[in-house]
């Protein structure tokens, strides 16, 4: 975060944000944003032929919000779903730190071992 602030700072709270993806921005480029894109992904149930959507939020990095469309799409492009774009909104997240678990570390409970 140094690049962001100068001087002390204070983690004021910490969150679970649900997101089902990340796609980082790899070009080494100034302004790059965060954004929220929801998507609807398309199924058809066979039993009834109504179309259903399952909403899922990705976040997305990017440098302007059409940037941020082209790289949600260029991120699906392998999958087999149908979706569709509902929104993209620009996020006040500055930097992602993504959760690495130890591959040594234990449960913390030992009902989650015997599962």
């Amino acid at each position: 975060i140094t690049p962001f602030i100068s001087g002390e700072f204070i983690v004021s709270g910490v969150a679970r944000a649900n997101y089902s993806e990340l796609f980082y921005c790899d070009d080494d480029v100034s302004g790059i944003i965060w954004y929220k894109c929801k998507l609807n992904f398309i199924t058809l149930d066979e039993k009834t032929g109504a179309t259903k959507r399952q909403p899922t939020n990705i976040l997305v990095q990017a440098t302007d919000i059409r940037d941020a469309i082209r790289r949600l799409d260029e991120g699906m492009k392998g999958t087999m779903v149908d979706y569709e774009i509902a929104a993209v909104s620009e996020t006040a997240i500055v930097d992602v730190y993504p959760y690495e678990a130890d591959p040594d570390v234990k449960p913390e409970f030992k009902e989650a071992e015997n599962r």
